[in-house]
């Protein structure tokens, strides 16, 4: 089985490029730029703008996946709301570009959504309806919209906040970079007034392992089961890691310059996906264990 990943730079995209090939898929990677992945990497990686829609399907055609996991994403909620027309470019646009072509392949296509298409204070179950906050969300929201209208087998996960392992010179997550912050006996502040379930990267992509095995459709939200500020994972780093955590003060959200709303509680239901694919998320503790050492 083929596999093509979008965004395979970002955080998300190296881990699953890695663990599909680890698994025994042929998986083709698609990113911006060089790869940034180290150089034993054994899966192949093409560098491609997506939003140049005749060299994206002249690459999808050639290569005919059996399936395509489109994580790729313009996903920071500022700059979006300060540049419409790009995120609406590369979060909507090049979603439809790449059903377009799945279309043609019978390819199934998974879309890589974020809870930020709701709002705030409940939890979220798959079939309520999305209201997001900010633009980000609602570029998200669309695409998901897209995604659904299509007549391929599709799928579309939301994960959230996801912390994970990083690989030699690749990007980091929230809490390396606590870690790093802290080690360089840095002061920083972190946000308490929000409400998250971090995601451990690895659960999600043995969901999504197991999703485009089974051709498994439907909305599925994949997320931690703790409710846990920033701030107290930064606390959980520092103490996991044995660094200062005097150096991590508590601020609320209004204390930064931002452009768009976040939620402050956007929790999700994952008990469909526990049912279906599986899904047992680890718990922040362990993940952290095996994020950081």
């Amino acid at each position: 089985m083929k596999i093509l990943i979008t965004g395979a730079n970002g955080f998300l995209g190296q881990h699953l490029c890695q663990f599909l090939t680890d698994k025994g898929f042929q998986v083709v990677a698609i990113g911006r730029g060089e790869c940034k992945m180290p150089l034993n990497r054994i899966y192949k990686y093409i560098s491609l703008d997506l939003t140049n829609v005749l060299k994206l399907h002249k690459c999808l055609y050639y290569e005919a996946p059996t399936a395509i996991i489109h994580t790729a994403a313009m996903s920071k909620p500022d700059e979006c709301e300060a540049q419409k027309e790009l995120s609406t470019l590369q979060n909507i646009k090049v979603t439809e570009y790449l059903l377009q072509a799945a279309e043609v392949l019978k390819a199934h296509f998974i879309f890589c959504s974020t809870d930020f298409v709701f709002g705030d204070n409940a939890l979220f179950k798959e079939r309520d309806v999305p209201e997001p906050i900010n633009f980000y969300g609602q570029t998200k929201f669309r695409a998901e919209q897209l995604v659904q209208q299509s007549t391929v087998i599709n799928s579309i996960i939301r994960p959230v906040f996801m912390y994970g392992n990083t690989y030699e010179n690749c990007r980091p997550s929230f809490v390396q970079w606590v870690q790093r912050k802290l080690s360089a006996n840095e002061n920083i502040q972190v946000v308490d007034d929000q409400i998250r379930t971090p995601t451990y990267v690895k659960d999600v992509c043995n969901a999504l392992t197991y999703m485009v095995s089974h051709q498994i459709p439907g909305i599925f939200h994949l997320a931690g089961q703790e409710l846990i500020t920033p701030y107290q994972l930064a606390c959980k780093v520092a103490y996991q890691c044995g660094l200062n955590q005097s150096l991590i003060q508590p601020v609320t959200a209004n204390s930064f310059a931002e452009i768009a709303l976040r939620p402050k509680n956007s929790q999700l239901d994952i008990q469909k996906a526990k049912q279906i694919l599986g899904f047992w998320p680890t718990s922040i503790d362990e993940g952290l264990r095996l994020s950081l050492f």
